[in-house]
């Protein structure tokens, strides 16, 4: 999970929840701590999970994750990756939705059919001002039954890469549309993570050594970053501007063993760590 705290206006990012992945893609496949996990003991991440329809995603594991998570939602096809994924364990616990939402023009009739039977709700939503992605996302906001802790939840996007290339950059405008809303919207793949670090904050990302990185880079997609600091880096930025068509921040590493890795930026700029 992820914690904010509003001292010194510093955001406090921890990927714990990697621990709950499968060891079965070329990220997580050297170790798995899932076994020193009690799935059964009631407890919940203050997360949503958000499944979309994406050709390179593998389904199984994040079988674990998705059972820790408060809700769990499929973006209209996204049904389709998680049926066709047949996850069914000897434990008995099953890869159910409670929602799927969009405007179903991609849910094949007996998927629908398939998780409606086992209790998932299906919502239509024939706006075509937004994407399946964005209509998840706001029916996670709605089901936070607590408001005054929507800001402390994070939404977790399995899926947002790989496929078409028009819907990556559609996962990556939703970091930047939702900004703000939640504590911090997760794009999750087998083999990367990705966030927004928003310019208002001096943000402090603890690394999960044995899971995350050491490859990372600081992407300006939205527009000219004119100062950026950074601490815990092979290769830190001291006062520096990223632009693209100029200077950009890929192929970094994080410090071996680092503890944290400290990022002060004067626009939004994107973490991603492989």
């Amino acid at each position: 999970q992820q914690v904010q705290t509003s001292q010194m206006n510093v955001k406090i990012h921890s990927n714990n929840f990697l621990k709950l992945l499968t060891a079965s893609s070329n990220l997580y496949q050297s170790i798995s701590l899932v076994s020193s996990i009690d799935l059964h003991n009631g407890l919940k991440l203050d997360a949503t999970l958000i499944m979309l329809n994406s050709e390179s995603m593998n389904v199984g594991f994040a079988k674990d994750l998705w059972h820790s998570c408060q809700t769990t939602l499929c973006a209209d096809g996204g049904a389709n990756r998680l049926y066709d994924g047949g996850i069914d364990f000897e434990n008995g616990l099953k890869m159910v939705p409670t929602y799927i939402i969009g405007d179903l023009d991609s849910l094949r009739p007996e998927v629908e059919e398939h998780y409606r039977l086992l209790g998932s709700k299906i919502i239509k939503d024939e706006d075509q001002e937004s994407n399946d992605l964005d209509k998840a996302i706001s029916l996670a906001k709605q089901l936070i039954q607590n408001k005054e802790y929507v800001k402390d939840h994070t939404i977790i996007i399995l899926g947002a890469y790989g496929g078409r290339f028009d819907q990556e950059i559609a996962s990556f405008h939703s970091l930047y549309k939702w900004r703000g809303t939640f504590h911090s919207i997760i794009l999750l793949c087998n083999s990367c993570t990705s966030f927004l670090l928003e310019s208002d904050y001096k943000h402090i990302i603890h690394p999960i050594n044995e899971l995350e990185g050491p490859t990372c880079g600081l992407i300006p997609l939205a527009g000219k970053v004119d100062h950026i600091k950074t601490t815990g880096l092979v290769w830190n930025l001291n006062d520096e501007s990223l632009e693209f068509g100029r200077r950009i921040s890929t192929s970094n590493s994080i410090v071996k063993d680092a503890s944290a890795v400290e990022v002060q930026a004067d626009n939004d700029i994107i973490w991603t760590s492989t």
